[in-house]
């Protein structure tokens, strides 16, 4: 009984995404331009309440009128990761399609505007080249003592044949 692992992200069709009807979110962070010289994941802490795109901020139905969707509570659950290419100029937009599992925001896009240093909810994150970890997990005494009677029954067999 293992769990199940949840996708990393998966690619949409642009199209698919403009005819989609749901609450869209919008939300604007700066970062160094210098940050772009080569590729990098973004680490962006998504406020609790976030402006709606239909409307600007000034309240329509999408948002019951009051300008905001709301993000989930938890501060942990409001982290996203969005990597850009070195290719990526600035200012930009990245769209992200769910980005809070089980939120009423269906889409939310990222605005990244050039800037001197970084919006305080936003950081670096280093990529790490994929790494293949050997773990030895301990072996139950009582398995390790089964093992070596089975081990000695089928030596003392062949032996005796």
């Amino acid at each position: 009984m293992g769990m199940t692992p949840a996708p990393l992200a998966r690619v949409a069709d642009p199209s698919e995404l403009d005819q989609a009807k749901g609450p869209r979110a919008r939300l604007r962070v700066t970062i160094p331009a210098s940050w772009l010289e080569q590729d990098v994941s973004l680490q962006i802490q998504a406020p609790k309440l976030l402006r709606c795109t239909a409307c600007g901020g000034g309240g329509c139905d999408q948002c019951g009128r009051s300008g905001a969707l709301q993000a989930p509570a938890a501060q942990a659950e409001r982290v996203l990761r969005v990597s850009l290419a070195a290719r990526c100029k600035l200012p930009c937009a990245v769209r992200l399609a769910e980005p809070f599992p089980g939120s009423a925001i269906e889409q939310l896009l990222v605005q990244l505007e050039p800037g001197e240093r970084a919006s305080d909810n936003v950081c670096r994150v280093q990529r790490r080249a994929a790494q293949l970890v050997w773990r030895r997990q301990p072996i139950a005494p009582i398995l390790l003592g089964l093992a070596l009677m089975v081990m000695a029954v089928v030596i003392v067999m062949l032996v005796w044949r």
